[in-house]
């Protein structure tokens, strides 16, 4: 009966009606095998009782000579005592085991995630490592064929002003400092756009993205420069 589900208790009564049960399902001794039956039917947790007052003695009366019904041969009433604690901490050491391997598989799919999410920002800070580079090139390309740009720019990023974010919704998400004439062309979106380098010192809605970013305002740590269209940058 054990091997048959190793995670359901056998008690005294099972391993009896097992033992006086016929392969066809009839019973050795049937109108004895009938009260058993009649005891569970009534009271299902009398198979927990003790040996002195479970369905088999009950029935059958206490076991004398040391020999306890049910069992196996040579199984007396002292020796299943002094193996129940044996028997108990056994028990409690599978419970504990099996709590283990459940905290186990629960650390190992945290495990997983927070893999994919490392994987996912790493290819994100390189996306966008990739993306400033473009952008250095593209300045540096501008300026080299207009030196008078390049010195506007230089001259300009001097003097920062007070200047807002705007989002499509034309909703304040952030407050910064930039410099109104240091506009970059960024050649690298689908279509061609202005962009300040704001440098963000107030945020208003840190839910909100940042510009070609999955990153939000509020993780952020400000100070910090970031990238905002011109078209949605309002000088104050």
């Amino acid at each position: 009966m054990k091997s048959k589900n190793p995670n359901v208790k056998v008690t005294r009564t099972n391993s009896y009606m097992a033992i006086h049960t016929h392969k066809d399902g009839s019973f050795i001794a049937p109108e004895r095998m009938g009260r058993i039956k009649a005891i569970i039917e009534d009271d299902p947790a009398s198979v927990n009782l003790d040996l002195d007052h479970d369905p088999v003695a009950q029935v059958c009366g206490p076991d004398k000579f040391g020999r306890v019904l049910g069992m196996s041969v040579g199984i007396s009433k002292t020796s299943l005592a002094s193996s129940s604690p044996a028997k108990e901490q056994l028990c409690q050491q599978k419970q504990q085991h099996s709590m283990l391997e459940e905290r186990f598989g629960s650390l190992e799919r945290q495990m997983v995630t927070i893999t994919k999410i490392l994987l996912e920002t790493r290819e994100e800070v390189a996306g966008q490592q990739s993306h400033r580079r473009i952008v250095a090139d593209s300045s540096a390309t501008s300026n080299a064929k207009d030196p008078t740009r390049s010195q506007s720019h230089g001259d300009s990023s001097r003097g920062m002003e007070l200047c807002e974010l705007i989002n499509m919704h034309q909703e304040v998400v952030a407050k910064e400092r930039a410099t109104r004439a240091n506009i970059i062309l960024d050649a690298t979106l689908d279509t061609p756009m202005d962009i300040y380098n704001v440098r963000v010192c107030l945020v208003i809605d840190r839910t909100k993205r940042l510009f070609g970013s999955k990153r939000t305002f509020g993780e952020l740590h400000l100070p910090t420069a970031v990238k905002w269209p011109k078209d949605f940058t309002h000088f104050l």
